[in-house]
């Protein structure tokens, strides 16, 4: 254990028991090899072995997440200490339940020693949010290109020997010069993958849940708030409020300004300052407009609403109450013009009020006398070309900017670089299904799929999964359909087991991409702030 010193007052830290093995030649101390295991790709041989994935959490205790808390999550890559690595995806969620979050964007870099083996690790940090309640395995999967050294090259063998016995250069450095310059490196592919622990989900309780409770599940507090010093009917003032802590930010709302019938607020302004690399802990900073509506003494407060999951119960944070007095009447119609503060209009208004009189300008009969250079006969058609080929210079720079603009547009190349992935997976469920090709058919048919159901829902392709299908389409949706066949082929490698039948399912498939295509114009509903 650790002993520090904090004002004056000594304190420790629980101890922690580890076991260091013999011959370490790392750096750091790791525990057993635990937490993930490599699913051979193309052959991998070795490198699958060698190779694993650990998803580790922090301590805590408790053994159990309610739905929309967040916590943190190290994701590790653990690879030969001499091997080349190349990786070909980011760390992605397997399977059903929880969606990762703020996963970090360039992973750290080291080596550790786990079980007296020496490896190259590369780590991530996210968070991990949970949709539904259930019991859930935590999977984490990586795709890697690894160079191994080819068994059959024996690089201690090709080592120039002496007449005298034993090696020519008796010294690590050249041992180690003829292991890299004789040694051929043959590249394996490997999906490392964890161990998919179950994960214990539950409903966050509808007893004690507050009326303005907007799904904030972690422990927060109130920081800086301003709220106005004076208030007229009908005036916007300006509100800021600070929301400190750690917790589920993505899906917080604004704290709430009471009394709550006497505001009229509109959608914030939003801040976020992260605390940490996975964005846990941080301070989310919220700027609005409200408009009194009633006149008056008030006394003004700012009132948030969250989930504790160590307590397990709600809790209400409060500013202290302000008295305000609202100078003014409450919102009635505007006296003249029959409108209110919201745009609605009177009827007993418009009848009272009365035209007024507009007079306009005569007329005039004559024009007066211009500039002789600007009027003389000559030099008008030389104007008239001037004039025009200046027009036509503008409109020309204004098209070439506006085209510029289009092949530059962010949203233009992500939608097509979309249709470019969708028109290569569907090609390439065509020619599975014309081969018989039941694995490659449901791999490319749900590539396609994800692709036009994430450019329909505005969401990453990755994240659309079974679950993410469930809560948007009906029980008979022909895509539901097909990535629950696809499921089912992973678990059952024969195509006879599920009787592949290759006309059927490509009509599914268009069935399919036509519900995605309604799915563009159909679903309005806002969209989540968790994703996968």
């Amino acid at each position: 254990s650790f002993e520090i010193s904090v004002g004056g007052e000594k304190v420790k830290t629980e101890p922690i028991t580890f076991t260091v093995t013999a011959a370490s030649t790392g750096p750091n101390a790791a525990p057993s090899r635990t937490g993930g295991q490599a699913s051979p790709g193309n052959g991998a041989g070795a490198a699958a072995s060698d190779s694993f994935l650990s998803l580790q959490f922090p301590p805590r205790d408790r053994e159990h997440l309610y739905v929309g808390e967040m916590a943190p999550v190290r994701i590790t890559a653990y690879f030969p200490a001499r091997a080349r690595v190349s990786l070909q995806s980011q760390p992605r969620p397997e399977g059903e339940g929880f969606t990762l979050h703020h996963l970090s964007e360039k992973p750290e870099q080291g080596f550790q020693v786990v079980d007296g083996r020496e490896y190259r690790t590369v780590s991530w940090f996210a968070g991990i949010s949970t949709v539904k309640a259930g019991q859930y395995p935590v999977r984490i999967a990586l795709d890697a290109t690894v160079m191994v050294p080819e068994k059959s090259a024996s690089p201690r063998n090709r080592r120039p020997f002496s007449p005298f016995g034993g090696s020519l250069f008796d010294d690590p450095f050249f041992d180690d010069f003829f292991d890299n310059a004789f040694t051929r490196l043959v590249p394996r592919e490997v999906t490392l993958t964890s161990d998919g622990d179950p994960l214990d989900i539950r409903s966050l309780p509808s007893e004690g849940r507050p009326e303005h409770f907007s799904g904030a599940v972690g422990e927060f507090s109130l920081g800086a708030y301003r709220l106005p010093a004076d208030a007229q009917t009908g005036e916007p003032r300006k509100i800021r409020v600070t929301v400190e802590g750690r917790g589920n930010f993505d899906r917080m709302s604004a704290p709430v300004l009471e009394p709550a019938g006497s505001w009229k607020t509109y959608t914030p302004k939003t801040e976020f300052r992260p605390g940490d690399a996975t964005s846990f802990s941080g301070a989310k900073t919220f700027e609005f407009s409200a408009v009194p509506q009633k006149g008056g003494k008030q006394d003004v407060q700012l009132s948030f609403n969250y989930f504790d999951p160590s307590a397990g119960t709600y809790r209400s944070l409060e500013t202290p109450a302000i008295p305000l007095e609202i100078a003014g009447e409450d919102v009635v119609p505007l006296a003249g013009t029959g409108a209110t503060l919201d745009g609605s209009a009177s009827a007993d208004a418009s009848e009272d009020a009365s035209p007024v009189p507009v007079e306009l300008a005569p007329h005039r009969l004559t024009l007066g006398s211009g500039l002789p250079l600007l009027t003389a006969p000559a030099l008008r058609p030389l104007l008239w070309t001037l004039a025009t080929a200046f027009v036509g210079l503008i409109v020309l720079g204004f098209a070439l900017r506006a085209a510029q603009r289009r092949r530059s547009d962010p949203h233009r190349l992500a939608a097509r670089r979309s249709a470019d992935r969708e028109h290569g997976a569907l090609s390439r469920a065509d020619h599975a299904a014309r081969d018989g090709n039941a694995a490659a058919f449901f791999a490319a048919a749900r590539q396609a799929l994800q692709t036009r159901f994430g450019t329909a829902w505005n969401r990453p392709a990755e994240s659309i999964t079974v679950a993410e299908l469930r809560q948007r389409l009906p029980d008979n949706s022909a895509a539901l359909a097909l990535f629950l066949q696809a499921d089912a082929l992973a678990y059952a490698p024969d195509p006879a087991v599920i009787g592949f039948d290759a006309e059927r399912w490509r009509a599914l498939l268009q069935r399919a991409l036509k519900e995605a295509d309604g799915q563009r114009s159909a679903d309005t509903r806002p969209e989540p702030a968790l994703s996968a």
